[in-house]
């Protein structure tokens, strides 16, 4: 099987270069591609029904008035048209190899740099939005005094709201620089050069892995270390017997870690692709024609690679109802056909928390939104 420059244009840029700088054509191992193809189709089916689940529950009328679900929402979202962009153009090779034609025939110039600016913004969003996610954390973790008005909804929008404009100006090149030709979207022959240097080192080596994994590891690493130091000051200060302050920490610790299995699970997943492209592209810049046909004997374990890669997007549905069990209980009642109130009485139903201390007993009540807090001095009783 004969992979030409213009149908690895999107996935495999590396070879693009290649192919189009030698003119030749790189025969491809059919099992890698097979791979891609059989694959990508049941991991895209998985995610979208994951993550339009993951949309459902984690609206903020369903969910609660909490800041991390924005950012939950929004990676959904964008997990789901990364997807729906991954399957899309293995269907566009397929199309390529077996019928000589193309999924994006049809398509204008205007319709080919519209649809690659809109399928790489929402790829980096994906990406972005797990350090934003992380920086969230390290605020919640690290100043526990200001989380309440630092961490709030609203500034979770605006934050995504700024990500997005930044990650949408830092892609404006493409709207540019691409066109339809010969029935693909590639670059302009005119901005080649450019095209390759900003798709490759600034798009995918900088933005979409290394300056975000980089972060990623850097803040879930501070989230790890402090959520590893709070049980040791909590019992350095004498407050192992208070039953509200071994509740709460072990209430947000729960958060945290889901929040951080979905950040890792995103630089495991992404990194074995990472880095084989980039060995590839270097291995293509340093020794050029001598390295073909070992590239070609790499490409099947890379095409592996990039279906790992996929299911970071579709994934996270599916962490999140394995860590929390309110996330299980909710899809139930979804299932169930039940109603919104079924949820709601469960909640306003009365909850006694007892906090012993020196002094006494402490009863506090709440009861829906609104709460009272009683104090009774048991003494000896």
């Amino acid at each position: 099987m004969e992979l030409s420059s213009d149908i690895e244009n999107i996935s495999q840029p590396d070879l693009m270069e290649w192919n189009y700088t030698t003119g030749e054509v790189i025969e491809m191992p059919i099992w890698g591609f097979w791979l891609k193809q059989i694959a990508t189709p049941i991991i895209v089916v998985i995610g979208v029904v994951g993550n339009l689940l993951s949309m459902y529950l984690m609206r903020p009328r369903r969910r609660g008035n909490k800041s991390y679900r924005q950012y939950l929402f929004s990676l959904a979202f964008f997990d789901t048209l990364t997807l729906v962009e991954r399957q899309m153009s293995e269907i566009d090779i397929l199309m390529v190899n077996e019928r000589n034609t193309s999924l994006y025939r049809y398509f204008s110039d205007v319709g080919c740099s519209t649809f690659n600016f809109a399928s790489n913004t929402a790829t980096l969003m994906s990406s972005w939005l797990i350090v934003l996610m992380s920086f969230e954390r390290v605020v919640a973790v690290y100043f526990p005094l200001k989380r309440s008005s630092w961490c709030q909804p609203k500034t979770a929008i605006y934050s995504i709201l700024i990500l997005f404009i930044l990650i949408a100006l830092s892609q404006v090149f493409r709207l540019v620089m691409i066109e339809q030709k010969e029935d693909v979207c590639v670059s302009k022959q005119e901005y080649l050069e450019i095209y390759l240097k900003l798709d490759l080192y600034f798009y995918k080596f900088s933005m979409l892995f290394l300056l975000p994994m980089t972060l990623a590891c850097l803040l879930n690493g501070m989230v790890v270390y402090k959520m590893c130091l709070l049980p040791q000051l909590i019992e350095s200060e004498h407050l192992s017997s208070a039953v509200w302050v071994t509740r709460m920490h072990r209430r947000k610790n729960k958060t945290s870690i889901m929040l951080i299995i979905v950040s890792f699970t995103y630089i495991v997943t992404m990194c074995p692709a990472a880095v084989t492209s980039f060995y590839i592209h270097i291995s293509l810049r340093r020794y050029g024609k001598s390295q073909v046909n070992y590239i070609r004997k790499l490409m099947p374990m890379f095409n592996s690679f990039e279906v790992i890669s996929e299911l970071n997007y579709a994934i996270n549905f599916y962490i999140y109802i394995m860590s929390d069990k309110s996330y299980r209980v909710e899809l139930k009642r979804i299932f169930r056909g039940e109603k919104r109130n079924s949820l709601s009485v469960s909640r306003t139903r009365m909850e006694q928390v007892t906090l012993t201390t020196q002094d006494g007993k402490y009863c506090r009540s709440t009861e829906g939104a609104g709460g009272t807090l009683s104090r009774s001095l048991t003494s000896g009783v």
